[in-house]
């Protein structure tokens, strides 16, 4: 029994830590499970490039969602939007957030929201 709740300690101390980390860096977004895109595992994604991204980045966000047909007064708040800005940041492939988990993508698109809406 002992051995036990020391694993169950290890354990919650672990994604105690995992949490303070991703406090540290809101746009680096751990996934709960591997994702598998073209080949290659991802545990998680960095959004960091928001940082680096300036208005030429915002106008051609906003000019390709126009070409896809998207209709908004504030794109970001779109998924579309939230992933083509994701995309750039994390320099992927729009089409990497089509067939993620729900749950990701939900955190993702918080996380580009979170960060322009600041």
């Amino acid at each position: 029994i002992m051995s036990e709740i020391k694993k169950q300690e290890n354990r919650n101390q672990n994604q105690d830590q995992e949490k303070n980390q991703n406090q540290a860096n809101p746009l680096k977004i751990a996934f709960e499970k591997p994702y598998i895109f073209e080949g290659e595992t991802y545990n998680e994604i960095d959004l960091s490039g928001l940082e680096d991204m300036t208005g030429n980045d915002f106008i051609n966000v906003e000019k390709m969602l126009r070409i896809m047909g998207i209709r908004s007064l504030n794109f970001e708040t779109t998924p579309e939007g939230a992933f083509m800005y994701a995309a750039q940041a994390a320099k992927v492939p729009f089409e990497f957030f089509g067939k993620l988990p729900l749950i990701e993508a939900r955190k993702i698109k918080v996380a580009v929201i979170n960060f322009l809406w600041r």
